[in-house]
C-alpha cells in the first residue's frame, strides 16, 4: 500500500511564554498535539483536506497508519518537534 503526503515539516523550538494560546487538534481544523499527547490517524479518516496548521509539540506523538492521506491547503503546514511516525 501506497502512503501519499505533501507535507512541509519544520523543526523549532518553542519559547515559554506564559499564557500562549494553544488550540485543540482536530484532523480538519489543525491544531495543536500537546506533550504527552498521541494521535493516530486511520486510512478511513482520509483523504482529508488540513486547513489549518498542525503543530506536534516536544514530547507529543503523530502516527500516520498506512493509506493515509492528507492535502493541505496552500500555505498550510505540518510542523513536528516531537515525533512523527508514517507506516507503510
Amino acid at each position: 500500500m501506497c502512503l501519499v503526503l505533501t507535507l512541509t515539516i519544520l523543526f523549532w523550538t518553542t519559547p515559554q511564554v506564559e499564557g500562549q494560546y494553544f488550540r485543540e487538534f482536530s484532523l480538519q481544523e489543525g491544531g495543536d498535539i500537546m506533550t504527552g499527547e498521541e494521535v493516530t490517524i486511520h486510512e478511513y479518516e482520509t483523504p482529508v483536506l488540513v486547513k489549518n496548521h498542525i503543530f506536534v509539540r516536544e514530547g507529543a506523538k503523530l502516527t500516520l497508519e498506512p493509506g493515509v492521506e492528507l492535502r493541505f491547503a496552500p500555505g498550510v503546514m505540518l510542523a513536528v518537534n516531537g515525533t512523527l511516525v508514517a507506516k507503510v
